[in-house]
């Protein structure tokens, strides 16, 4: 019979588990690493300026741009279906009640 001889790997067998021990290490601390940032809440805190006359004019400029609108007294606004569709047809549809 002939001698048979031992097949020759690019990497071990103690290798290979090492690899497979290190990558398994890897993606649970990405894993981890994802999950906190994920969860992390931003630090900052909302503040509203107690001055509101920027507010009081820029909604004012916006409703005199507007016009040809009513309230209700139920505090909404409506306004009539043919000023609608012009402001539609001068605006576009993607935001045709916005004052520019």
């Amino acid at each position: 019979m002939a001698k048979t001889t031992p097949r020759q790997y690019i990497f071990s067998e103690g290798q290979t588990r090492l690899l497979f021990i290190a990558m398994s290490v890897g993606m649970v601390a990405t894993l981890v690493g994802i999950l906190l940032l994920a969860s992390s809440r931003p630090q900052g805190r909302y503040t509203t300026n107690l001055d509101r006359t920027q507010y009081q004019t820029t909604l004012t400029n916006a409703t005199d741009q507007l016009g040809g609108y009513r309230e209700n007294a139920d505090g909404s606004v409506s306004i009539p279906i043919e000023k609608a569709m012009e402001l539609i047809v001068e605006r576009g549809v993607v935001n045709p009640f916005s004052a520019k």
